[in-house]
């Protein structure tokens, strides 16, 4: 609808602003299909990846111009977001085109481009290692420049304009404004180097420049729904450097593991008790979490059901209901959360608007805290039925009874420490295999009843099985 603004207040206007347009449809079906692989929709990866290779060829046959070796006018603009995009530019012509995107920035002296191809200028220039040039485009105080607004013989800024030129042309537009603003991502990611990934692993990166004159300290942070990341780097030497990183969540983690290890119960009420099983379980301390929750001894679960008094049938309304005479409920709700994360991670159910079924067993290392899970959730399209055995100490069986007109993403987890899937078996057949260890697993047979699709995580180990309604035993061996 907006496709004549094209790459809005650039200081050279781009000649086909369809290009602009076209970028962000194949950036958002880009986005789309990393949002599918991350919700395990292998069949909207394979239907829109598919779509956005299409797209991507018949762009370079629609925007490539051999004249200028680049796309449209050859305008910084257009090679920066035909660069930008995965698979645009063909292998052959890339380096053609990215020459001439730096010839033109280095010859001009400056960037020519609008909002649009801004944000993409700078983590382009550092990926494609020209982060030496990307940093004295930002720190130039020349027109057109970020460095211009903040330097300039008029008025020195203290926030972004809405254009390069707000204040030469009689301030018609604004002097407090976030259409620029994109580069502060650049500084995070690039210059101090932090990357969030979904919050489970931070990246630390920093990017320094050969030249110790550009740039020689950083400091940042970023404060995240688990804790402050800070990051400062100074250089030394033109040959060292000192880098402090402070993930200030890793702390506190430590802390509370080190409580529990410590003192080998939980001392929190029923409000932290929700949140108490499931954060150990994401952060790598099921067994901890296990080990909480079979634990015998006063205060625990164990205790209201185990104990020299009179063992309980339910949960009480205190850790010492019972031992205080009674006075308390010993049949209450009160510390029942825990039954949640039974289901949802020791049978590993989770239910997804009953869309999809996610199957995701969390299976402890050690074989001696639990070998064996059987769990069901009624649900509206019908029972789901989980039932897994420890085998042995590589091994596991799993039963899973998905209801109809529903898939599911089976994930296994390595059963031993760095594990590696061996072999998968489903219903009797082996459908995947491994030959030798760090081989990728392969398909033995692929037509085995309502299973779809499978990957393979290469960080963690996890396997995931996509399986449409029905009943299957699986077998999964480690090494």
């Amino acid at each position: 609808m907006y496709y004549h603004f094209g790459d809005w207040v650039p200081v050279q206007k781009i000649s086909n602003n369809s290009l602009v347009s076209s970028y962000a449809f194949l950036r958002d079906i880009y986005t789309f299909v990393n949002m599918s692989e991350l919700l395990h929709r292998t069949d909207n990866v394979q239907k829109y990846s598919q779509f956005y290779q299409q797209l991507a060829e018949e762009w370079h046959r629609v925007f490539y111009n051999l004249t200028v070796n680049g796309y449209t006018d050859g305008s910084q603009s257009a090679n920066i977001l035909s660069l930008t995009l995965p698979t645009v530019v063909p292998n052959h012509l890339r380096t053609t085109v990215l020459n001439s995107l730096i010839n033109s920035l280095v010859n001009t002296g400056y960037f020519t481009g609008g909002i649009i191809s801004v944000a993409a200028l700078y983590p382009l220039l550092s990926n494609e290692g020209y982060h030496d040039l990307a940093l004295k485009l930002a720190l130039s105080t020349s027109y057109p420049s970020y460095g211009y607004m903040f330097n300039n013989q008029i008025q020195n800024a203290t926030t972004t304009w809405e254009q390069w030129n707000s204040l030469p042309t009689g301030a018609r537009s604004s002097l407090n404004h976030h259409m620029f603003n994109s580069i502060g991502a650049w500084f995070y990611r690039y210059l101090a180097g932090i990357e969030l990934n979904a919050l489970n692993m931070i990246t630390i990166h920093p990017r320094i420049s050969y030249n110790i004159d550009l740039l020689n300290y950083i400091e940042a942070e970023v404060i995240t729904i688990k804790g402050a990341v800070r990051v400062k780097w100074t250089r030394m030497s033109i040959n060292s450097m000192d880098l402090l990183y402070l993930h200030l969540r890793t702390t506190v983690l430590n802390s509370l593991i080190n409580s529990l290890v410590n003192t080998g119960y939980f001392t929190g009420g029923i409000i932290s008790v929700a949140a108490l099983y499931p954060l150990l379980s994401n952060e790598g301390y099921h067994d901890l979490a296990l080990k909480l929750a079979l634990s015998t001894s006063y205060p625990s679960y164990g205790y209201m059901f185990n104990n020299q008094i009179q063992n309980a049938t339910t949960t009480w309304e205190q850790w010492n209901s019972l031992p205080t005479g009674a006075r308390s409920s010993l049949n209450h709700h009160m510390f029942n959360s825990i039954g949640a994360w039974f289901y949802r991670y020791l049978a590993g159910i989770e239910l997804n608007a009953l869309n999809m079924i996610i199957i995701h067993p969390r299976i402890s290392y050690n074989i001696d805290l639990l070998n064996y899970i059987e769990a069901e959730v009624i649900t509206i399209k019908g029972a789901v039925r989980v039932k897994w055995t420890r085998v042995s100490i590589n091994s596991i069986e799993l039963v899973v009874a998905v209801p109809n007109n529903m898939d599911a993403n089976i994930l296994f987890d390595p059963l031993i420490k760095n594990g590696q899937c061996l072999k998968l078996i489903c219903d009797a057949k082996d459908i995947l295999m491994r030959k030798n260890r760090n081989d990728k697993l392969y398909w033995i047979k692929d037509d085995v009843r309502g299973i779809n699709d499978f990957s393979e995580n290469y960080t963690t180990g996890t396997i995931s099985i996509r399986i449409a309604s029905g009943q299957y035993t699986f077998m999964t061996y480690w090494h």
